[in-house]
């Protein structure tokens, strides 16, 4: 059964390796995954934990650094990046004129949104984050619900 998972990515692109080589990992299935990104140029707010020197570092400054790097893995691994920074743009203008407070609870929901507009397969799955971390035939366990 051919699906997408659908990963909304909030600035976190050294998590989002994590979650993704987990997704990978613990998959029965080959599925398309789709990280929908509102800047991908945007410094990375997370950090990773080196438990031997127990210093946290960044391996990627940005979602960008992130995607150049691991091309060809990501293609590898049906892995699209659809970046909505121009559309949440002009979105979020629009909301502010119209009295609206913006904050980052409505860009999850707009990234939620505008990402399943680009979903190609009759189902998919939405993965919540990229920091979320699938555990073993988490996908197989899922179909027998369905």
């Amino acid at each position: 059964m051919k699906t997408t998972i659908l990963i909304p990515e909030y600035g976190h692109p050294n998590f989002l390796e994590v979650c993704l080589e987990a997704l990978i990992k613990n998959s029965r299935f080959k599925h398309d995954i789709l990280i929908v990104t509102g800047d991908p140029k945007v410094s990375a707010t997370d950090f990773r934990y080196d438990k031997d020197t127990r210093q946290r570092y960044q391996k990627y400054k940005s979602v960008e650094e992130f995607v150049n790097n691991r091309k060809k893995w990501l293609e590898d691994n049906n892995i699209t990046f659809i970046d909505i920074t121009d559309r949440r743009k002009k979105f979020k203008e629009e909301y502010e004129r119209r009295g609206c407070v913006y904050n980052g609870g409505v860009d999850t929901s707009f990234n939620d949104n505008v990402g399943v507009e680009y979903v190609n397969t009759k189902w998919f799955f939405w993965n919540w984050d990229d920091d979320f971390i699938a555990t073993p035939d988490w996908d197989i366990n899922l179909f027998k619900y369905i």
